[in-house]
């Protein structure tokens, strides 16, 4: 599809695989104006012949190029030189515009063909009169379908090109959604363009196809590329011309000066996020310097990037970061995939110059043994550390009343840093910590501060945790998350004891199954995962006021007692792999205040309860790999008190047959449940009538049947 519009000064051009859009409207209509060669047509086998006949006929009037209308259903057009499908009255000014230009330069004989929808659109307009199409068979029609995706066509290159030629002053290209398989070389004509958007990877559907145009240069009035990093390779030669350039969301240094990092020296304009990547192919400082960061002013969030490499090769890793140096207005940044690299001496001779103003660091892959000077950064706020495999020392100054040590830092996430021995214990503003994968030792450690301030602690797969200190409970907390830690029994009293961990000092009797919960009226989301040796309800854990959100695993019936008098604001309830449950426990239905309900593997449940149907405000509804599941509520209860429910998920319960009426449901998603699957088929279930209301319907088993039809299709056309 190729949708041309005036816009920003100029002509934009929208190229998508299947809809028709003015930019800045609402139309949008599910139809291609281009068809591929290896594109399969099914039906309209008569109209096919008269159609052709009617372009093989010589034109009695002599004209130059012929344009042929045809009148029916969308999405049917057939490829001469020019299809345009889909035309409505709307679009006739621009594309009489465009007619008049393809007119002008057409050989004899040349064709166009487009479709409309209704006879008043071409009555009378045109010289040839309109063919009617005929309607398709109904095995036609189940054939087509079966054909939909691959009807919703690529792009061809030929008439992109064509499109080009005619509109060099293009402005806008958007080619986010495009089906394409290269650039077209005429793309360098286009030297007005100021917006290139190739943000879909979608647009690279083969090897070799990753790549911006090889004349990219040529574009020297570019100001904006708006691209994905998962896609791009090498970036061709001579992007330095680009100086206008204000958007450039990554950079990716070539090999052997092909694209250097030189070429970023005089795109000062650049602002927002640049990532650099492939910065194992800068040779040296010198080379680092020739980027220029410094004179980008405007660069809020700066990525460094390194390929891995096995290590055994020369390093020159922390030259090139010294070449690197940005301007302080910098706010973010990133660094990943760094081998060698002393931390501690580029962070503080930097601290005082361009990383002042740091708000955000993310340290990723990298093999430095040691960092410190982080706690310098005045007006830090986040801190991410991130499969720092070698680190064993984080080391920062005691804090002084002049050099306070991370005054404003409020978020710390340490994520797979099995070795880390030493940090910091003086976190004064810290409001979320989030500790994962690493030794319990590093828990023990980071809880040694006061963290008064925390509102959000979540430790995952800690090994050998068996307790946390009784402090951590503040009166500020709102999320509590402990997930898979098999060894954690529950909290003790003193801080400063090595609780982390099980040891000779610590004697297992000392630790406390329960939360003490006095105080906490701020907890809003609580989750309790893999804990075998602590319960998630004892009796001291009363009155959470607040809480709004509960996820729990493997939970007896016997401890959910007065559950509406523990959580009176609950609004969502996930049960995780509650092995022993064969039906829900009652007590959940005295929760008024439900919206969602969560089931993931509760393999013995075999039926839903109707006391369901008194959760009156409940609108979600989950239910995943519940293998033996065999009946939801009766219709009766649902019909009763279940008027908000609007979305409903079920997946793995394939011995589900049917579902009850649900009449508000906005929104069902059916996977893995083949019973339901062919019971509310569209084309052939015989339910399907009773869910036909609701507005977004996904049963993928059914689009799997499709596709195997289109795979047979194919094979049989070949």
């Amino acid at each position: 599809m190729i949708d041309a519009s005036n816009g920003m000064n100029g002509l934009c051009l929208k190229i998508s695989d299947g809809s028709l859009h003015t930019i800045g409207g609402k139309d949008s209509r599910e139809t291609s104006m281009f068809v591929d060669d290896s594109d399969i047509v099914i039906g309209r086998e008569s109209d096919r012949y008269k159609v052709v006949e009617m372009l093989l006929k010589v034109n009695s009037l002599d004209e130059r190029v012929s344009v042929i209308p045809i009148v029916g259903g969308a999405g049917i057009g057939k490829k001469y030189l020019l299809v345009i499908d889909d035309v409505q009255d709307k679009d006739l000014e621009t594309l009489f515009e465009m007619l008049n230009q393809l007119c002008t330069f057409g050989a004899k004989g040349s064709k166009i063909v487009f479709t409309a929808r209704s006879d008043d659109v071409v009555r009378g307009k045109f010289t040839w009169p309109a063919y009617k199409l005929q309607k398709l068979t109904e095995d036609e029609y189940v054939h087509s379908h079966s054909f939909e995706n691959e009807n919703k066509l690529r792009t061809a290159l030929t008439n992109i090109e064509c499109v080009f030629i005619f509109n060099k002053h293009l402005r806008v290209l958007d080619l986010s959604k495009a089906y394409i398989p290269e650039f077209p070389p005429s793309i360098k004509i286009l030297k007005n363009l100021r917006y290139l958007d190739v943000s879909n990877p979608r647009i690279c559907v083969g090897p070799s196809l990753s790549q911006l145009p090889k004349d990219m240069k040529k574009l020297i009035n570019l100001r904006h590329i708006i691209m994905d990093n998962r896609v791009w390779g090498e970036f061709p030669v001579e992007m330095g011309r680009l100086r206008c350039l204000r958007t450039l969301p990554l950079f990716r240094v070539g090999i052997n000066n092909r694209c250097g990092i030189g070429e970023l020296e005089k795109l000062n304009h650049l602002e927002g996020d640049l990532m650099v990547y492939n910065l194992e192919n800068v040779r040296d400082c010198n080379d680092a310097v020739r980027s220029n960061l410094m004179g980008k002013e405007k660069i809020c969030r700066l990525g460094l990037f390194w390929n891995r490499r096995n290590g055994n090769g020369e390093c020159n890793d922390e030259v090139v970061l010294e070449g690197l140096q940005s301007h302080s207005n910098l706010r973010s940044l990133q660094i990943g995939n760094s081998m060698g690299l002393n931390f501690s001496a580029w962070m503080t001779s930097k601290i005082s110059s361009s990383l002042r103003n740091l708000v955000e660091i993310n340290l990723q892959d990298c093999r430095g043994k040691q960092i410190q000077g982080f706690g310098q950064l005045g007006k830090l706020k986040r801190l991410t550390l991130s499969r720092m495999s070698d680190l064993v020392d984080w080391v920062e100054p005691p804090p002084t009343s002049h050099f306070p040590s991370f005054p404003c830092l409020e978020n710390l996430t340490i994520h797979l840093c099995y070795y880390l021995k030493t940090t910091p214990t003086y976190f004064p503003s810290l409001k979320s910590l989030t500790i994962a994968y690493s030794e319990a030792g590093t828990v023990s450690l980071l809880l040694r501060s006061n963290l008064t301030s925390l509102t959000s602690f979540e430790v995952n797969r800690i090994s050998e945790l068996t307790s946390l200190p009784q402090s951590i409970l503040q009166p500020r907390l709102e999320s509590f998350k402990i997930l898979n830690c098999p060894k954690f029994q529950g909290f003790h009293p003193n801080k400063e004891a090595d609780g982390g961990l099980q040891s000779s000092n610590h004697n297992i009797s000392s630790f406390s199954p329960k939360m003490e919960v006095q105080g906490l009226n701020s907890l809003k989301r609580l989750v309790i995962q893999c804990c075998k040796d602590w319960k998630i309800f004892p009796d001291s854990m009363l009155h959470f006021i607040s809480l709004e959100e509960l996820e729990v695993k493997e939970e007896d019936q016997e401890e959910c007692a007065n559950i509406q008098q523990r959580f009176p604001s609950l609004r969502k309830l996930k049960i995780d792999r509650g092995c022993s449950l064969e039906t829900l426990p009652k007590q959940i239905q005295y929760l008024t205040t439900l919206q969602e309900l969560e089931l993931r593997f509760v393999d013995n449940l075999v039926s839903l309860p109707d006391w369901l149907g008194n959760l009156s405000l409940l609108q979600r509804f989950e239910i995943y790999s519940c293998s033996k599941l065999m009946s939801l509520p009766s219709e009766a209860a649902v019909k009763r008190n279940l008027k908000s429910l609007e979305y409903l998920q079920m997946y793995g319960c394939d011995n589900v047959t049917c579902l009850p009426s649900l009449p508000n449901l906005q929104r069902l998603e059916i996977y893995g449940c083949h019973l339901l699957a062919e019971g509310y088929n569209k084309e052939s279930g015989p339910e399907w009538k009773t869910i036909s209301h609701i507005k977004e319907i996904f049963i993928p088993m059914l689009c799997e049947a499709q596709g195997k039809a289109r795979r047979q299709a194919s094979h049989l056309t070949h």
